[in-house]
């Protein structure tokens, strides 16, 4: 009887224990940077902004977390500068090694870069950091040297404003080979390329030694360096006891 009971008291409260995930996985994601903007669930994008410019402000999108490219999920960061300033000058750390894994992920943002709310992000390519530009953004993924190693193979997404009539609509450069590009060109802001950034993947959560987590830590986009950790078993214990106040209640009322 007590066997059964407990089976039926776990049904009932798995509402509240899922609920209690996405509240952790909220305030996990509140407590690394803020505004979160999407934090629906454990497993879904979440849009992280630089917390130094409050939205809408240009290029305060610096993040995507849990982005699936093929059948895993991936964390992503918008950094302008030089290919080897940001992926290394001797053994350039590039997730994706193949044309088609990175046109993949390049497909994969045109899924995640919508409006969100009142925040523009499918609609206003400025708000990505590392573009200026308010008519299309170039984000660049790339997945292999080339010409003797004075280049980079990348696929692109452009993220376009559907609201310019002189813009085609977000579009995927490069496909199926990859584009060239300078391993020794300058992409930052203030120059020729205000329209361009770069991609830079991980695995989601990354490594503690990851030699890409600057990309991905708060001190670099000016977020508290200690922050309080989330207590997730607390959530958990939460939701569970008011699973069991619930069972209590209708118990009364059966009486």
């Amino acid at each position: 009887m007590f066997f059964r009971s407990g089976k039926s008291m776990l049904r009932k409260g798995l509402p509240f224990l899922a609920l209690s995930g996405v509240l952790a996985c909220c305030m996990y994601a509140k407590a690394y940077a803020a505004p979160v903007y999407i934090c629906v669930g454990l497993c879904v994008p979440i849009i992280i902004t630089d917390p130094n410019l409050p939205p809408p402000e240009k290029g305060n999108l610096v993040n995507i977390l849990n982005v699936p490219v093929d059948g895993v999920l991936y964390d992503v960061a918008f950094v302008d500068g030089k290919f080897n300033d940001i992926f290394g000058a001797t053994a350039p750390v590039l997730q994706f090694t193949t044309a088609d894994l990175a046109l993949k992920a390049s497909q994969a943002l045109s899924a995640v870069l919508v409006d969100v709310g009142l925040e523009p992000y499918g609609s206003d390519p400025s708000l990505t950091r590392g573009c200026l530009n308010d008519q299309a953004c170039v984000i660049m993924t790339p997945f292999e040297l080339a010409l003797g190693d004075a280049a980079f193979r990348f696929i692109a997404f452009v993220n376009d404003n559907p609201f310019l009539p002189q813009v085609p609509g977000d579009s995927i450069l490069g496909a199926p080979t990859g584009l060239l590009g300078a391993r020794s060109q300058d992409f930052s802001l203030g120059g020729a390329f205000d329209d361009t950034t770069f991609a830079v993947w991980r695995v989601a959560g990354g490594a503690p030694d990851d030699s890409l987590a600057r990309f991905f830590t708060p001190p670099l986009f000016g977020a508290p360096a200690s922050v309080q950790e989330p207590n997730i078993l607390g959530l958990l214990g939460v939701a569970f006891v008011f699973a069991l106040w619930q069972r209590y209640r209708r118990a009364r009322s059966a009486l």
